[in-house]
């Protein structure tokens, strides 16, 4: 059984014999949105252009000694479930029983429980033995569709087999992100290459849950530019392993270390992607969707 996770004092666990949704110590922090697109705005490259989720999104870090080695799942999480409750009402009134706040790691663990509870990823209770309150033990994909499913939004699974990540580095996978996040409604006043600016366009999607072995991130946005007659892509990427991304995005030099994920660097065979699409339409589908598999898969499996 995995070590039990030893919770900063001021991040409180609930007794197992109780239940209520604790806020995380990092909730209160800010979009970091705007600011990225002010970094974005000024690239260097001026035939860049950006593709953004819709915001708001805030980031919530890895705490260092207490969830450095297993907490990128549940923040990856927290940076989706904040997005959603700020989206709409109807999301607000579906996550969390209403409650509005961003539970902390422990209450992630008790509500994913009670999923397996309800009869989502029977697979996955069984892999856990039903319990993963208070461990330290890894959660990925599955674990963030059957949580979120739970509540009743539609979160899907894409799979993505690299045919050759050497030659192309998982093109198919930017090349979908691309797509995804096609402009739903601005473009910002200074968007447009020609104009001294790079082009950024907003998205009506929510960000990306982007999973590979070992490790998962939340997908913001993706850059497309031209380089040598050819194009490059560049995942946006809030990881849960960086701390402060705030003061990193308020400083112009430094930033894209921290934020941009090239072609180059998808160097895993398999990675997976969870994409959300509002409330299920009916109970039945939300029924439905208790047995878990991937909805899309592209690429070839190994």
């Amino acid at each position: 059984a995995a070590a039990a996770a030893a919770a900063p004092r001021s991040t409180p666990a609930p007794q197992r014999g109780e239940f209520r949704y604790i806020q995380d110590d990092q909730d209160e922090g800010a979009d970091l949105m705007p600011l990225l697109e002010r970094r974005l705005k000024h690239s260097s490259h001026k035939s860049a252009q950006f593709r953004l989720c819709a915001g708001p999104v805030f980031h919530f870090s890895q705490v260092k000694q207490w969830d450095a080695t297993f907490g990128c799942g549940y923040r990856n999480i927290q940076m989706v479930a904040k997005h959603l409750v700020h989206s709409s009402a109807r999301m607000r009134a579906a996550l969390f029983d209403g409650s509005q706040q961003t539970p902390n790691v422990f209450t992630l663990q008790r509500v994913l429980e009670q999923a397996w509870g309800a009869g989502f990823d029977s697979d996955g209770q069984k892999h856990f033995h039903g319990s993963v309150y208070g461990s330290q033990a890894w959660i990925g994909t599955t674990e963030c569709c059957a949580l979120f499913r739970y509540f009743n939004v539609q979160a899907k699974i894409v799979d993505f087999y690299a045919r050759n990540y050497k030659t192309d580095g998982n093109a198919e996978l930017v090349d979908w992100v691309w797509k995804y996040f096609e402009p739903g409604f601005r473009e910002t006043p200074f968007g447009g290459v020609g104009n001294g600016f790079a082009s950024v366009s907003h998205s009506q999607k929510p960000p990306l849950f982007f999973q590979h072995q070992g490790h998962s991130r939340t997908i913001v946005g993706v850059e497309r530019r031209e380089e040598g007659g050819k194009l490059k892509y560049f995942l946006l990427i809030f990881d849960p392993q960086v701390s402060d991304l705030a003061r990193i995005l308020a400083s112009e030099k430094g930033w894209e270390r921290h934020l941009k994920r090239g072609v180059h660097t998808l160097n895993m065979d398999k990675y997976q992607i969870v994409h959300f699409e509002g409330l299920f339409p009916s109970p039945e589908a939300r029924s439905r969707s208790k047995v878990l598999s991937a909805d899309e898969q592209i690429g070839v499996a190994f």
